[in-house]
């Protein structure tokens, strides 16, 4: 049966047939004097308010007096404290645990000395119930009085009952209220009653353009004490700080009696996650009612009870509906945090926030770098970003934000794009609909007139120092954009360049002067918000913000690193959206009263129209990153247009697309020059070396990346168990750092989707999880959840599809394990735990795994054998070898091994014959001695010529890289910058 909505003459009725039952004969013709009410359990915050006029304080202590706040109060609640009034104390306990939908259960006690009064001892329960789709709810109580919690002569019990109204969702919410209506009793030969309290009060919360930082609230209420009693009269004020700092006052006094000091009250609360602690104080009058002081302890316990995605989204959909658009945007964040997946959830929140922030409030909104990227890498269900969601994304907070600024920031192109991507981007602009685009270097390069004149729309794009424009190329410096009487004037600077081998020359100089002489000109002192988008790196972008304390917003348009919270410089705002159209960014805006708002349309520029000057602080700002989920229903528009050139357009994945190097004939090593191993690659075609650290020391296994040019490593001392994980841009040679706080053990490329998988450990430790990311570190992901087992040896499938690693528990033996890269199975044991087992690598067809084993090896020795994964049989190809590491040719018939017992030598080993030789024969003459052993053999093609890359390891420790030419069998040293210290892992 449907609850019926509550109307003012229905409240009224319930009020007044409360009241009415409250005066009722059965009261009146009671014997002996009224017990008086019990004051507590009443939290110190109510206390520091005034009893009168409080309203609860949304925690378990409302479970008494205000039981209707317990339904609302989010998850469990407990509070804990004591109170002292005159000789008499007690020490109290309240917890309200969330049941059902919108439902609560508290339980209170309290425990005072067998005085009177108060009451010695109480306990009792509350149920609540709210209906949010109704704006009310109800609680009900039952206490229970005795003079010892086992047994006794007095007993008495007691009902409460409460009703709130929410007409104004956020600003203005009451209650009706009786409890302490006690059940008659006789106790020690006489009858005595309960004194009941009944009343009503009202918490009205004003909007005073700072509620990001300040919040107040001020209440009022009435109270009568038995019906014999007077009328108690109240009002009280809070002032909150961040939502962490509070400080309360309020006063009570009887109608019609003199004013008293004894009515006045204050208290104090602080709060900080999940935890609070509330002081209050009332003062007493000399002769009569002594002072009291409380304290007490608060913590809420989401844990205790979560609901899940679909019953917080049904909350949020009811108070949306009746109109109270900060609860709904509050359910619908949490049905979100529940289940990230959740778009009705997203599009809820956005409508809610849009609602609760429309009057006054602006949306910039905004991207970041796109890297041309069309579609999420890499195309899976997981991944974020995809123009045609981004498109839709932005669609549906200029939806939910009336009053709002999109802006684009262009790198949709790069300078190696082709006709047809400039025509796909104008078509992508043109279905897209921003009201400005500030284009890259990109852009640039392609010639703005044709990304101008392909498009529809005619949106505008301006370059503020693209110093070769004319009226032909349609760029322009500036622009002053209007939405609903608000403006915004939006600078453009493009300070990167492009590559030096492009062969594009660009004049894109600019002065601090110039800038500023615009941002001071009349059509930008006439606007509401001073912008500027900067295509730059970090240190460009900070030092222009330093240098032009004239603007309001920077969007930084080129960085991968995404800023939730804008940084600032000075009073200048800076933005970041991150890379690769994965999230979308909203800068909510909320103006004080010194601005002049022009006419709607168009803003004009004359000097009447200018503003007062400009304060400090003129807005309010909170900035919201949006991600671009997978299940967001694209844009068809744009999805259209990227089904019909997505095929012929070949989108560029890396982030610089000119490497400084090849990929083929690159070599990473390690070298000592006298400070610790550092990471290094050789390079066969310019015979060359480059660091991929500078100053980074304590370095072990580089790795290269086949596609994407990049290079890893990890660093650290190994003693500190701490590793770092380094990935190098080898176009760019910077790195990033992934894994600081922890201790990563190894790392190894997919040959085909540019993933780089890892293990990563607590720091101290070597028990780790296996973990992958993308190229550019910016999302990682568990494939492999750590456990008591150590791992080792990671290696990756030519196909990319199957990850092979060792693991072993303290005590065992070392196993292989196989699992899909996708983390979608189970890793499978490929080993029998008969022996130690390591250094498993796949063919190149993925048929087989070589592995080392000492299942036969004497002493421990290990010996070559492979796994037919197809027959599930295991074969042994060298017999007591001594065997050390590993590597297939490039086809599934041959491998090579390093393996003796003193100097190592590489070996050839034929798969399908068994037939063992001796690949490298030194040149030397008859009789002399060999001084060097053979170590990491790596196969590599080189000018489709194959080579061995391995590390020669002379007798007195000395190591250098070689390589050797199998065809014309020549054995040869890789360039070198010195007579350093070198070798391959």
């Amino acid at each position: 049966m449907p609850i019926p909505k509550i109307t003012a003459k229905t409240a009224a009725i319930c009020i007044s047939a409360m009241i009415a039952a409250l005066a009722s004969p059965p009261f009146a013709g009671a014997g002996g004097r009224p017990l008086r009410a019990l004051s507590l359990p009443v939290s110190a915050a109510s206390l520091g308010l005034g009893e009168v006029s409080a309203t609860g304080a949304m925690d378990a202590s409302d479970v008494f007096r205000f039981p209707a706040n317990t339904a609302l109060a989010g998850g469990g609640q407990f509070i804990g404290g004591g109170s002292v009034s005159g000789d008499t104390s007690a020490s109290y306990f309240a917890a309200a645990l969330p049941i059902f939908s919108s439902g609560a259960l508290g339980l209170f006690a309290q425990s005072a000395p067998a005085a009177e009064p108060p009451v010695p001892n109480v306990f009792g329960f509350s149920f609540a119930k709210y209906y949010p789709e109704y704006g009310y709810g109800f609680g009900v109580s039952a206490s229970f009085y005795n003079d010892d919690f086992w047994g006794g002569e007095e007993l008495y019990g007691a009902l409460g009952a409460d009703l709130r109204f929410d007409p104004i969702d956020g600003v203005l919410f009451g209650h009706a209220y009786f409890h302490s209506a006690g059940m008659l009793a006789r106790a020690n030969g006489f009858r005595r009653r309960i004194a009941e309290r009944y009343g009503f009060a009202a918490n009205y919360r004003p909007d005073i353009g700072l509620a990001d930082f300040l919040g107040v609230s001020v209440g009022a209420g009435v109270r009568k004490t038995t019906w014999e009693g007077p009328i108690e009269a109240g009002v009280s004020a809070e002032c909150g700080a961040w939502g962490m700092l509070f400080a309360r006052l309020g006063y009570e006094n009887a109608v019609n009696a003199p004013l008293r000091v004894s009515g006045l009250s204050a208290g104090l609360g602080v709060a900080y996650a999940n935890f609070g602690v509330d002081a209050g104080y009332r003062l007493g009058a000399a002769g009569g009612t002594p002072a009291v002081w409380s304290v007490d302890a608060k913590a809420q316990i989401e844990g205790l009870k979560k609901r899940g995605a679909g019953e917080n989204l049904a909350l949020a959909r009811g108070y949306y509906d009746r109109g109270m658009f900060a609860k709904s945007r509050l359910y619908a964040e949490r049905a979100l945090v529940a289940d990230s997946t959740r778009w009705d959830a997203g599009a809820l929140f956005l409508r809610s926030d849009s609602e609760v922030r429309r009057a006054g409030s602006v949306a910039l909104i905004y991207g970041g770098n796109s890297r041309g990227t069309v579609i999420p890498y890499p195309p899976s269900a997981d991944a974020l970003g995809g123009l045609s969601r981004y498109a839709a994304l932005v669609a549906e907070l200029r939806e939910a934000n009336p009053v709002n600024f999109t802006v684009d920031v262009g790198n949709l192109l790069s300078v190696e794009n082709d006709k047809l991507k400039v025509e796909f981007a104008a078509s992508y602009y043109d279905a897209a609909g921003f009201d400005v685009i500030a284009p890259g270097i990109g852009e640039l390069a392609m010639n703005p007139a044709r990304l101008t004149a392909e498009q529809k729309r005619k949106t505008p794009v301006i370059v503020t120092n693209f110093n070769d424009n004319d009226a032909a190329t349609g760029v322009k410096s500036s622009v002053l954009l209007t939405s609903d009487g608000y403006s915004l004037y939006l600078l453009n600077v493009v300070t990167d360049a492009a590559p030096k081998n492009s062969k594009i020359k660009l004049n894109l100089e600019y002065s601090i002067a110039g800038l500023k002489s615009l941002l001071n000109g009349k059509i930008a002192a006439g606007a509401d918000l001073r912008a500027v988008v900067i295509h730059g790196t970090r240190q460009e972008v900070t030092r222009l913000a330093e240098a032009l304390p004239e603007l309001d917003v920077v969007i930084a348009a080129n960085l991968a690193e995404r800023f939730d919270t804008p940084q600032r410089v000075g009073n200048t705002l800076i933005l970041s959206a991150g890379a690769e159209n994965k999230f979308a960014g909203c800068l909510y805006l909320k103006f004080f009263d010194n601005r002049k708002i022009p006419a709607k349309g168009k803003a004009k520029s004359g000097a009447k129209n200018v503003r007062r000057p400009r304060t400090k602080t003129r807005f309010t700002a909170e900035n919201k990153l949006f991600p671009v989920h997978q299940e967001i229903e694209p844009d068809s528009a744009v999805e259209n247009v990227t089904r019909l050139v997505g095929a012929a357009v070949v989108v560029d994945r890396s982030e610089n697309p000119n490497a400084l190097v090849p990929v083929q004939g690159v070599i990473p090593h390690l070298s000592d020059r006298g400070a610790g191993p550092q990471a290094f690659l050789k390079v066969a075609q310019s015979k060359g070396e480059y660091p991929l650290g500078d100053d980074i020391f304590y370095c072990r296994q580089p790795v290269l990346s086949s596609v994407g040019n990049r290079a890893a490593f990890i660093y650290g001392k190994p003693d500190s168990k701490n590793g770092k994980l380094r990935m190098v841009d080898l176009g760019l040679m910077t790195g990033r750092t992934l894994s600081s706080n922890n201790n990563v053990l190894e790392a190894a490329f997919s040959p085909v989707d540019g993933f780089l998988y890892y293990i990563e450990a607590d720091r101290g430790r070597e028990n780790g999880a296996i973990r992958k990311t993308k190229m550019y570190m910016n999302d990682e992901f568990t494939v492999l959840g750590k456990t008591a087992a150590t791992r080792s040896d990671l290696s990756v499938s030519p196909d990319g599809a199957t990850l092979l690693f060792c693991s072993k528990l303290n005590g065992g033996r070392w196993e292989i394990y196989a699992i899909d890269t996708s983390a979608a199975a189970t890793p499978t044991q490929l080993t029998d735990g008969k022996a130690d087992c390591k250094r498993p690598r796949l063919s190149p067809d993925g048929r087989y795994v070589a592995y080392l084993s000492n299942l036969t090896g004497f002493g421990g020795q290990m010996d070559l054998w492979i796994y037919d994964r197809s027959a599930a049989k295991h074969r042994q190809l060298t017999f007591n070898a001594n065997a050390q590491d590993i590597s297939w040719g490039d086809d599934p018939e041959t491998i090579y091994l390093s393996a003796g017992a003193n100097l190592r030598t590489i070996f050839q080993v034929d798969v399908w014959q068994g037939a063992v030789t001796e690949l490298i024969e030194p040149a030397r003459s008859v009789g002399a001695i060999k001084t060097w052993g053979e170590n990491t053999p790596r196969f590599i093609r080189y000018m489709d010529r194959p080579k061995i890359v391995y590390t020669r390891e002379y007798v007195g420790g000395k190591r250098l890289v070689y390589w050797y030419d199998i065809w014309d069998k020549k054995d040869e040293k890789m360039y070198a910058a010195g007579e350093w210290d070198e070798w391959t892992e």
